[in-house]
């Protein structure tokens, strides 16, 4: 019998890639995909905040556009002209930090009855993932515009390559499929889910390719960041749970016992 809050059309993607010999089987397939979610989180997280406060600090220190970074006035891109349209990232930027000003000053204002303007770090909290994927975008690079000489501080780890403009491009790419992946889990999604993946063996590869995203991007950023999450049992949790033999487990677990 299937359990009340799994429907049978959730259950319906599991059937074809997961082996059962039982509803309660596939069911385990389920729950272990809860599991997954659940260790993938802290490192999804981690992520998020590296890149976040990597970007924030590099460009309030000295000699960076300072507090507020993110106002029109500060953050140049390449291809500005006079009376012309801005650039849809620069644009999308914008609109995020917009948004996050709005959710600051509303949350001031509902829980401490404060109306005061949020502060820097305020805004920054309330920031979008999507903010530092359009951040490591080419139209702020250039002579005089943030990345020229500031992604250094950003990216402490080792670059894939010497050019600025392609490590740039690449800290882009790892940030879109990390953040592509927690999505995935805010929407309660399979996260095992790709175009491809047939089998339970592909399933747990694709994780654990997923598994391998985070940790590059996290190393780019701050290869300290890492150490921590190594150390604390983070990414071998992660790498246990996301794995054929946990998932057997959990299926053995839930076969019922014939007597």
């Amino acid at each position: 019998m299937i359990p009340i809050m799994i429907t049978s059309k959730r259950l319906q993607s599991y059937k074809s890639v997961f082996t059962h010999s039982c509803e309660h089987q596939l069911v385990a397939s389920y729950v272990w995909n809860s599991h997954v979610c659940s260790v993938l989180h802290p490192l999804l997280s981690s992520a998020e905040i590296t890149v976040r406060n990597s970007i924030d600090k590099a460009l309030v220190s000295q000699g960076g556009p300072g507090t507020f970074w993110w106002s029109a006035t500060k953050l140049k891109y390449k291809s500005f002209a006079p009376g012309a349209p801005v650039p849809e990232v620069v644009q999308k930027v914008r609109d995020n930090f917009s948004r996050a000003t709005n959710t600051a000053r509303r949350e001031k204002r509902d829980r401490y009855g404060n109306f005061a303007w949020p502060s820097h770090d305020d805004i920054i909290a309330k920031t979008d993932f999507s903010t530092w994927e359009w951040m490591f975008d080419a139209e702020f690079l250039g002579p005089r515009l943030i990345w020229q000489s500031r992604l250094g501080r950003v990216l402490k780890g080792p670059w894939p390559t010497t050019s600025v403009g392609s490590t740039l491009a690449q800290a882009g790419r790892l940030v879109k499929i990390v953040r592509d992946t927690r999505n995935r889990l805010s929407h309660h999604e399979p996260v095992w889910k790709r175009n491809g993946v047939t089998t339970q063996d592909q399933a747990v590869a694709h994780l654990n390719e997923k598994i391998d995203t985070i940790i590059e991007l996290i190393t780019l950023v701050s290869p300290h960041q890492v150490d921590l999450l190594s150390k604390n049992g983070i990414i071998l949790n992660a790498r246990r749970i996301c794995s054929v033999d946990e998932l057997e487990r959990l299926k053995l677990i839930a076969s019922p016992i014939t007597v």
